[in-house]
């Protein structure tokens, strides 16, 4: 079985960060003050001293090696293009919420007064956990940093020991420019003096529509696709006789393949005597990093009925500032607004989207983890008005067969990467990380998912979990 952690970022890789020091280097040019030497100096010996202090305050990701401060929060440091403004003539934009100490010696006295804030500074009891489980014993000895909880139990009680203070290593010392020069060898002594230079252009270049008309007709999905498919159909009637099914088409590699799945399905239902139609849509929200444009003459080759929308989100969520909590939440009821009324408007009673087995795990251990409650993407449900149905026929779908297959038919993915998701992509990814690597032990781990699943994702209403939440909660998208 293919493990499909081959494919995460490569931060996100399941490889411990601490074998990748990081070294800084300190330059003091000769035309530097005396004052700005000294509290470069001052500085560094503040920080090697006293920076541990601080470590409580912060949260330790093991998968990337990221230290990030409790009160941080990537959003808070948004800056928008559109606060610019040149009303009056000039340039102008708003200014930063705080300023940099007037002098070198103030600095250096903020500093002193966050490392005393530090020593008195106490977390939650459990707020840390014990970061070192995370650690293999057999790599435990090559640790040369504090961790959090460390540094949190040590300010606690001064009796709490410390890890060693000898590193496990010595970092390489390189050769001054002096010493480079006396070791370099003669320029003479090359391992082949002649040889031949073999180019490396191809023979022919393709033309640019070459294997166009192969790829732009529909494609057989494999057995590992449709028969899941089928088989979540089935069990949530998910399409009924005279149907008008609409595929929202983002242009991923996952709505692409429930577009040729659903294809192929037609076929199939209507040897059981089951009829529908089919159509597409696509809701562009104005993103700059979002162009799904390259969708409509793909459609139109296929010849299949597709509707385009267009709905400047993005930019409205902008417009509405601090009321705008969340953007991708904001993003999302929009969109799925814009849907219900294509739908309608096109006469379609179902919506088809194209979340897999892998969207279900990673949206159940989400909302476990973040907001306390058991609870999944749907499998099929109608909406509260009762005129649309809701279905997911990739419930049952691996990712990595997905994947598979729009890489083999030459589908033509869309990348959508949106300048307004910052925490909630990546925790997802770090969940899929998560279930990865524990997909490695335990092979057989998503059919248990699945299974365990079954009664979350069978809830056919909307609004059955909710509750009002709390304002540490994460908004955990479970109904589109």
């Amino acid at each position: 079985q293919v493990s499909d952690h081959t494919h995460l970022p490569q931060g996100l890789i399941p490889i411990p960060p601490f074998f990748r020091p990081g070294v800084t280097r300190l330059s003091l040019p000769y035309f530097m003050s005396r004052a700005a030497v000294d509290y470069i100096t001052t500085a560094v010996a503040m920080t090697a001293r006293h920076a541990w202090k601080l470590l409580p305050q912060y949260r330790f990701n093991p998968e990337t090696g990221v230290f990030r401060h409790r009160d941080d929060h990537p959003s808070q440091h948004r800056l928008w293009l559109s606060s610019i403004s040149y009303e009056s003539g000039v340039m102008t934009f708003p200014s930063p919420p705080s300023s940099s100490p007037p002098s070198l010696q103030e600095a250096l006295d903020a500093a002193d007064m966050q490392f005393s804030y530090a020593s008195s500074y106490r977390v939650e009891p459990g707020c840390h956990g014990d970061s070192s489980l995370f650690l293999d014993p057999e790599v435990e000895r090559l640790r040369w940093f504090l961790l959090p909880s460390e540094a949190a139990r040590h300010l606690a009680s001064s009796a709490v020991t410390t890890p060693p203070a000898t590193p496990p290593f010595t970092p390489r010392r390189y050769p001054t420019n002096k010493e480079g020069v006396a070791n370099a060898g003669s320029v003479t002594k090359q391992e082949q003096l002649n040889g031949e230079c073999v180019t490396t252009s191809p023979d022919s270049i393709p033309t640019p529509n070459s294997g166009l008309e192969w790829r732009l007709k529909f494609h057989l999905p494999p057995k590992n696709i449709m028969k899941p498919t089928i088989e979540a159909i089935d069990e949530y009637r998910m399409i009924r006789d005279g149907d008008r099914v609409l595929v929202c088409l983002s242009g991923g590699k996952d709505s692409l393949s429930l577009l040729h799945t659903l294809r192929q399905f037609c076929f199939f239902s209507a040897a059981r005597g089951v009829r529908f139609t089919l159509g597409a849509v696509t809701v562009d929200p104005g993103s700059a990093s979002y162009n799904p444009r390259p969708l409509v003459p793909y459609m139109a080759a296929l010849g299949f009925p597709y509707f385009f929308e267009e709905q400047g989100i993005l930019q409205k969520a902008v417009s509405l500032g601090d009321d705008c909590t969340s953007i991708c939440s904001f993003c999302s009821r929009l969109k799925r607004g814009r849907l219900y009324s294509a739908a309608r408007r096109e006469g379609y009673n179902v919506l088809a989207l194209g979340q897999h087995l892998d969207d279900l795990a990673e949206s159940f251990l989400m909302s476990l983890f973040h907001n306390g409650l058991l609870q999944t993407m749907k499998a099929a449900y109608t909406v509260e008005e009762g005129d649309l149905r809701v279905i997911r026929p990739f419930v049952y779908v691996r990712e990595v067969h997905l994947r598979s297959f729009a890489d083999s038919a030459h589908l033509p993915v869309i990348t959508e990467n949106c300048p307004a998701c910052f925490e909630a992509p990546k925790e997802r990814h770090r969940v899929k990380q998560l279930l990865a690597s524990q997909e490695v032990l335990y092979p057989r781990l998503f059919p248990s998912l699945q299974t365990a699943l079954r009664p979350l994702m069978a809830r056919d209403r909307t609004g059955m979990e909710s509750r009002k939440k709390s304002p540490t909660e994460t908004p955990v998208d479970t109904d589109a």
